[in-house]
């Protein structure tokens, strides 16, 4: 497959390097100076997946060069405040048939790329694999979760169409699954992002911690218990039934009391970078309003984050947050 990865960070490198390993032409998109760097040393990948090497066929910092190209898929691996501002070149890059993948966390991200592309032609991917960028082309994989789950809001894509792309991962070492239900999936990755990334961010603190004490899982639980009124109200499911079930799970199973796991958007607190935030808690936020419901604990959540990015981050520590 004629395959490309817009943005080269810690995710989109991984996916490059693996995918161009198992043999497909892969061009990659990054900013100048990153892109100069990839161009020349390559892309290099190490931890769980093992450790792999490979040269893209073509790294630029112009989304344009791929306009015409006629990609059977496009990975848009870029964070979700970055995302709309390059859907015009994704799509105008895309093949007859083409593809493009969707792996932005929280809500928002289909509807702005179904404004532009056509929804039987967007896959939205729901990972839980922990991906960290040591330099410029070089991603470690450090822990995972569950597979990839791949599949199309509106079920405008055919399940073997969704199969055939998940096939096509699992043999490059992207342990995918194709699913019926990705919406279910996107929620329950906003739940825990908006419920505890955004909370450890915030207080620079493990999502183990954030569940043992008592009262930083107050907060969570009434986080999750809005989210799922909120769901009641917009007739949406999860992967949990019901909030205490969900709850339950995140300190039993899915996350642990033991998780030395930081938040993720500490790095983007870090370097001053847009934040994932509004896609988790601000959407909540924005729904409920929308819906006539009021979601006071993820409007805190909001507005502590919002203090954090004025304020700066000098006593974020520069080690142990992944």
């Amino acid at each position: 497959m004629k395959i490309a990865v817009v943005g080269l960070g810690a995710v989109g490198t991984v996916y490059g390097c693996l995918l161009k390993k198992s043999g497909h032409e892969v061009w990659g998109v990054e900013l100048p100076e990153e892109a100069a760097e990839i161009k020349e040393l390559g892309f290099s990948v190490t931890g769980l997946w093992g450790r792999k090497r490979a040269q893209p066929d073509v790294v630029t910092d112009d989304l344009a060069a791929l306009r015409g190209q006629g990609f059977d898929l496009v990975i848009a691996a870029v964070k979700a405040p970055v995302l709309e501002s390059v859907l015009e070149g994704i799509a105008a890059a895309l093949g007859a048939t083409g593809k493009v993948l969707l792996l932005q966390d929280g809500y928002g991200n289909y509807e702005a790329a179904a404004a532009v592309i056509s929804p039987d032609r967007i896959v939205n991917g729901v990972q839980s694999v922990e991906m960290k960028l040591l330099e410029v082309g070089d991603s470690k994989v450090v822990s995972q979760g569950e597979p990839l789950r791949i599949g199309s809001v509106e079920g405008k894509m055919s399940p073997a169409e969704l199969e055939a792309l998940a096939a096509m991962l699992n043999d490059a070492g992207i342990e995918t699954t194709a699913v019926t239900d990705i919406t279910a999936w996107i929620w329950a990755n906003i739940i825990i992002n908006a419920s505890l990334a955004t909370i450890s961010a915030v207080v620079q603190s493990s999502y183990g911690k954030l569940l043992q004490e008592n009262e930083s899982k107050v907060i969570v639980d009434n986080s999750i218990k809005e989210i799922f009124d909120l769901l009641d109200k917009l007739g949406l499911k999860t992967i949990w039934p019901d909030a205490a079930a969900c709850q339950e799970d995140l300190v039993a199973e899915r996350i642990g009391l033991r998780s030395m796991r930081m938040s993720p958007m500490l790095e983007d607190l870090r370097r001053g970078r847009p934040a994932e935030m509004d896609w988790f808690n601000g959407a909540v936020c924005r729904l409920a309003l929308e819906n006539g419901m009021l979601a006071l604990t993820n409007e805190m959540i909001r507005t502590m984050f919002g203090h954090k990015e004025k304020l700066g981050v000098a006593a974020v520590p520069s080690e142990g947050d992944n």
